[in-house]
């Protein structure tokens, strides 16, 4: 993840430091949106830290872009007290992706406390997400494109 050229690192403070934070007890749950074999190495070599493991299919509405559904798989780690702050972050994934395909920014912001952000980060975060999208629409009137 620390080399996540979508995320802008100031959006993510914890990129890259999920391990270190979580030994210290600053951060008691870690999520990663990625298979098991491209995890952090501090997070598959030591088995510190429980997981939970989340594989659902995101449905979404096809476009040009995307096609129908997509598998997603979810990593969560969580230090041993926090497993009910998992489970709900668990749950929280699983009825977004595979009830409506997305996520709002209230649930976003759960997510982002369950995860120990702080709320000016998560805000920062949530505008980030909201210039990125705003970025991909295009005006209705505009040509369509001869190359696609």
């Amino acid at each position: 993840m620390a080399d996540d050229i979508y995320i802008p690192q100031a959006v993510n403070p914890h990129q890259g430091i999920e391990w270190q934070l979580m030994q210290k007890g600053d951060k008691n749950v870690a999520l990663f949106a990625l298979h098991r074999e491209t995890l952090p190495d501090e997070f598959t070599k030591a088995e510190t830290f429980p997981s939970l493991t989340l594989e659902c299919i995101a449905h979404q509405k096809p476009n040009k872009r995307r096609r129908g559904a997509k598998q997603l798989i979810f990593n969560i780690f969580f230090n041993p007290n926090h497993e009910q702050d998992a489970q709900i972050l668990y749950h929280l994934l699983e009825s977004c992706y595979q009830q409506t395909g997305k996520i709002t920014p209230q649930i976003e912001r759960r997510i982002g406390q369950i995860l120990g952000y702080k709320d000016k980060d998560i805000e920062t975060y949530l505008h980030w997400v909201q210039q990125f999208q705003n970025s991909l629409h295009l005006p209705k009137n505009m040509p369509p494109n001869p190359f696609i």
